[in-house]
């Protein structure tokens, strides 16, 4: 966190600048102001400011009503701290004081040590408010992108990258009238897995996604709903369309795929249901449906 500054505001500019000069001497940044005008000016520009000191008695808008105007709705993370000084306090100034906010409050004339406690301890408490506000959005943050990432992998396939079956259902769920599903089921692909192990029946399951990617529109969702079927998803499915992709699918899928030193030819099924034809049936018999 950069080094936080001081603004002292008070119509008598010698004053002002005699407290700025104190403070520099002892190594904090601080400028003077001569109004509540020149104070909100200030601000604007500098989040860096850590600290305002006024004083109570100034023509126009004075100490307390600026200590108000600067303290409302302050978020943590450009936490302020106003001191008040004046040489006229009453009870009731102070009482007001306290109700408004103001760290602390000065009465005239006291000794540069003194201003320079109240100062030091302002800018340290400031330095601690900001630092936890920025920790809390940081950790907020990162969980929210934990989540995010948790979210994405309860709806993916972890071997394909697909979106998986739960995704699939959700989106079926809500198939418009003049949507429809597609499936495509991989035969006799036991005997890859048993001949060339785990290893190439993932790998070739991720060929043929990578296939169907391809040939799939932008507009359907793309899925594995088990282990050797796919589904689709799209919101506007007319028959002929339906047909045209199912043969373009199985077209992708027979090709041969070159894996680990063998070539290797799957035989698939594909189907399709339309919505405005499955009557309101649920995603799981619509999906039979299609491979029916």
């Amino acid at each position: 966190m950069p080094p936080l500054s001081v603004l002292i505001v008070d119509d008598e500019a010698w004053i002002a600048e005699e407290l700025a000069d104190g403070m520099d001497s002892a190594g904090i940044a601080a400028r003077g102001g001569q109004s509540a005008a020149d104070a909100l000016g200030a601000l604007a520009a500098d989040d860096g400011i850590g600290a305002v000191i006024t004083d109570l008695r100034m023509p126009g808008q004075d100490g307390l009503s600026l200590a108000r105007d600067l303290l409302a709705g302050r978020p943590p993370e450009k936490a302020l701290k106003l001191v008040v000084m004046t040489g006229h306090a009453t009870i009731d100034d102070a009482a007001a004081a306290v109700r408004t906010g103001v760290f602390d409050f000065l009465r005239k004339p006291f000794a540069m040590d003194e201003m320079l406690d109240v100062v030091a301890k302002a800018l340290a408490a400031v330095r601690q408010e900001r630092h936890d506000a920025l920790s809390r959005h940081a950790t907020a943050s990162r969980l929210a992108v934990a989540e995010a990432e948790s979210a994405a992998l309860r709806d993916r396939d972890p071997q394909t990258g697909l979106p998986n079956r739960v995704a699939f259902l959700a989106r079926l769920a809500e198939l418009p009238a003049a949507g429809g599903v597609l499936a495509l089921g991989l035969d006799r692909f036991g005997a890859v897995a048993e001949g060339g192990g785990r290893g190439m029946a993932e790998d070739v399951l991720a060929e043929v996604a990578i296939r169907l990617r391809a040939v799939v529109p932008d507009a359907g969702l793309l899925a594995r709903i088990a282990d050797v079927e796919f589904g689709v998803v799209l919101p506007d499915l007319p028959e002929a369309g339906a047909l045209a992709l199912g043969q373009a699918m199985l077209q992708a899928v027979a090709m041969p795929i070159a894996c680990q030193g063998h070539s290797i030819v799957l035989p698939a099924h594909a189907g399709f249901a339309l919505a405005r034809a499955l009557g309101g049936a649920s995603p799981d018999v619509a999906t039979q449906v299609a491979l029916a």
